[in-house]
């Protein structure tokens, strides 16, 4: 380091001190401040772990029904509009959503074909609480809308 790198630290510490008890100071206060939950988080993973669920007929019927090209919109628009509730990493939802469908298809069992994103699982216990599954519950939020406007053609 050399006779003068004490000296160099401390022109640093005192330079770059101020800087960084504001990014602290504002870090602190960003988690003092949280933003409200996203208005459809109980939506997307029901508190009392229950939800109604279309027959498989009724989903067959709403699906052959349901305008691709217009979910495919719906769906780029979503991704591209953060929320305050839960910004988007770089301005886009779509690393989050591909999260989202990993953790859903990693829950199928080949033992005995049960599980995957079929019924919506992860948006109960004990499948919504399992650590890996951590903030999924607001990646369900964001679709919630989608899930209003389509209903039954649109599973979770």
């Amino acid at each position: 380091w050399g006779p003068y790198s004490s000296q160099f630290l401390v022109l640093a510490m005192v330079k770059f001190a101020p800087m960084a008890v504001a990014l602290a100071s504002g870090f602190l206060t960003a988690l003092v401040t949280a933003a409200e939950p996203c208005p459809d988080i109980y939506l997307g993973t029901p508190p009392d772990d229950e939800a109604e669920a279309p027959s498989a007929a009724d989903y067959a019927k709403a699906l052959a029904s349901l305008d691709v090209e217009a979910v495919k919109a719906d769906m780029a628009a979503l991704l591209a509009d953060s929320k305050e509730c839960w910004p988007a990493d770089f301005g886009n939802y779509g690393p989050f959503m591909v999260r989202l469908a990993w953790h859903c298809s990693g829950s199928y069992r080949k033992s005995d074909g049960v599980g995957g994103c079929g019924g919506g699982r992860q948006r109960f216990e004990p499948e919504r609480s399992w650590p890996d599954n951590t903030n999924l519950d607001k990646a369900r939020a964001l679709l919630a809308p989608l899930k209003r406007k389509y209903r039954d053609a649109l599973s979770w």
